[in-house]
C-alpha cells in the first residue's frame, strides 16, 4: 500500500472519527436539555466564522495557515454576538406570537431546533490541529494531497471548511425552519 496509501487511510479514519464525534454530540443534545449544550451549539460556529473572516478579510492572517494563531480576535466576538442575537430574537418573536409558552421555553425550542450546529465542532477541532498535520507536503506538512483530507485543497472550488460545515448548517437550517413553521401553525 505504501506510505501515501497508509497516510490516506489514517486521515480518512481520523476524519470519520471526528464526524462520528460531531454526530454523537448532536444526538446527545436530542436526548437532553438543549440549554446545557448551548456552548457546543454557538461556540464552534463562532470559531469557524472567525477563522473564515480573518482569512477572507486578510488582516494579516493567511488562509490555510491559521489554526488559532493570534488567538480569539474581535471576529469571534462579532460572530458570537450575531448567532446569540439571532437565537434570542427568534425566541422573543415566537414568544410574542404565542404567549402561552414562556420566553425560556421558546429559547429552549430554538436551541433544540438548531442543535445540529454542534457538529461544526469538527471543523473547530480540525483547524486547531498542528500545522504539519493538516497541510500537504508543499506547505511543509504531512497530509496527503487529497481534497477534504487536507483543508487547503479545494473540492469543486470550495475549501475543506465548507464541506465540513455544510451538512451541519443545512440540518440546523432545516430544524430552524421546521420549528418556526410548527410555531406559527399552533
Amino acid at each position: 500500500m505504501g506510505n501515501v496509501g497508509f497516510m490516506v487511510v489514517v486521515y480518512l479514519v481520523f476524519m470519520a472519527g471526528l464526524t462520528y464525534a460531531g454526530a454523537r454530540l448532536v444526538l446527545a443534545i436530542t436526548r437532553r436539555n438543549s440549554l446545557y449544550f448551548t456552548p457546543f451549539i454557538v461556540l464552534p460556529l463562532s470559531v469557524a466564522i472567525m477563522i473564515q473572516w480573518r482569512c477572507k478579510l486578510g488582516h494579516g492572517y493567511a488562509c490555510g495557515f491559521m489554526s488559532f494563531t493570534g488567538g480569539f480576535t474581535y471576529h469571534f466576538w462579532i460572530a458570537l454576538l450575531m448567532i446569540v442575537a439571532g437565537i434570542v430574537l427568534t425566541a422573543l418573536l415566537l414568544y410574542f406570537w404565542h404567549r402561552e409558552q414562556s420566553v425560556f421555553l421558546q429559547l429552549k425550542g430554538v436551541l433544540f431546533a438548531v442543535r445540529a450546529l454542534a457538529g461544526v465542532s469538527i471543523y473547530a477541532v480540525w483547524v486547531s490541529l498542528p500545522v504539519p498535520f493538516i497541510h500537504f507536503p508543499d506547505l511543509g506538512g504531512s497530509c496527503p494531497n487529497i481534497p477534504l483530507v487536507c483543508h487547503d485543497i479545494p473540492l469543486l472550488g470550495l475549501g475543506g471548511a465548507f464541506w465540513y460545515i455544510i451538512p451541519f448548517v443545512l440540518l440546523a437550517s432545516a430544524g430552524y425552519l421546521r420549528h418556526i413553521a410548527q410555531s406559527f401553525r399552533m
